[in-house]
């Protein structure tokens, strides 16, 4: 049979330091790796030149090797969710690259989970109601419990433990100075939604629309019903998962939950600029109407069931589409 024709581009993937070594091998060790090289991997099937590029944070060579290289589009997979990720993404802009993924704004605003809300709240969607804790600061809290308390900018479960959900507004000050200590941002507390918890999967189409890769539900059958939430241990640790009783599944009924949280992840995206792909977290509670927690702006990608709706390569070529159209509108307007 035979092989099918490659499509005539040069990719570049912008890749974390030390994850361009692990993908070299044939059983990375680190998640992150596993995932980046699901990608390089698909997408050297696709295109007919795929190169790597290291983002290292104190050399910037890599920039001058971009320049070097120019290639047609750079697939964004460094620094995720990290405080230097909008700089990445302005950095790939005044270059005058294509690249795939949110710009610097939309970064920006999805990973302040204080300002994002905000602007969610404003624009009508429901969001948990809470209070940000500065560092050190008194601690006031006019919530109804139970309360959740997380950081107030790290990426998905960082910084939430089995412990973070409690009724006793008593314990909000312990669980802030925890983050306060370990991490040295601010504290969110929030009211905890009893209820179903999903994650949806958003990519920009050929014709540029927002589709779902899929809706899963966490299924957590180690907690009271309603009661289960993904801490950071149960995200990137299978066995605590498996202790926890974890699962995902996919959703699809009833109808008008499924057409809810979509439309509710699709006005999210718009909202905070957020382009190319992302992931929403949501909670539906008593009231049956999605309470949106997190926008995720350029999540990983892995190979699998949660990206690979119409097949994984599909995926990643919708995404490269979206940033090849975001380059030429931007091109125009100059």
């Amino acid at each position: 049979m035979p092989q099918p024709r490659l499509i005539d581009l040069h990719i570049a993937c912008l890749l974390d330091e030390g994850v361009d070594l692990e993908i070299a091998k044939a059983l990375p060790a680190t998640k992150a790796a596993r995932h980046d090289k699901s990608v390089v991997d698909s997408l050297r099937k696709l295109y007919r030149r795929v190169d790597t590029i290291t983002l290292k944070e104190s050399d910037p060579r890599w920039i001058e090797h971009l320049l070097k290289e120019r290639p047609d589009v750079v697939f964004n997979l460094a620094q995720s969710a990290c405080p230097m990720e909008p700089s990445v993404a302005a950095c790939l802009e005044v270059c005058g690259c294509a690249y795939t993924g949110s710009g610097p704004r939309g970064i920006m605003l999805a990973n302040d989970k204080v300002r994002s809300r905000l602007l969610l709240q404003a624009s009508g969607l429901r969001i948990p109601q809470f209070v940000e804790l500065p560092p050190f600061e008194p601690i006031r809290i006019s919530l109804e419990p139970p309360f959740i308390v997380k950081p107030a900018s790290l990426a998905g479960s960082t910084g939430i433990y089995s412990d973070s959900v409690t009724m006793n507004a008593n314990d909000v000050p312990r669980l802030a100075h925890r983050i306060w200590a370990r991490f040295s941002v601010s504290a969110l507390c929030e009211q905890f939604i009893v209820g179903r918890e999903f994650r949806v999967g958003i990519i920009e189409d050929e014709k540029g629309r927002l589709q779902s890769t899929g809706i899963f539900e966490s299924i957590m059958t180690g907690h009271k019903p309603g009661w289960g939430f993904r801490t950071d241990a149960i995200r990137n640790n299978p066995r605590v998962g498996q202790a926890n009783k974890a699962t995902q599944r996919r959703t699809t009924r009833p109808a008008g939950l499924v057409e809810a949280l979509l439309d509710a992840s699709r006005q999210a995206m718009s909202v905070l600029d957020v382009t190319g792909y992302a992931t929403l977290d949501v909670r539906v509670g008593a009231s049956g109407e999605p309470v949106i927690l997190e926008v995720n702006a350029n999540p990983g990608l892995v190979a699998g069931p949660f990206w690979g709706a119409r097949s994984f390569p599909t995926t990643l070529h919708c995404i490269i589409q979206s940033g090849i159209r975001r380059y030429e509108s931007n091109d125009k307007r100059l």
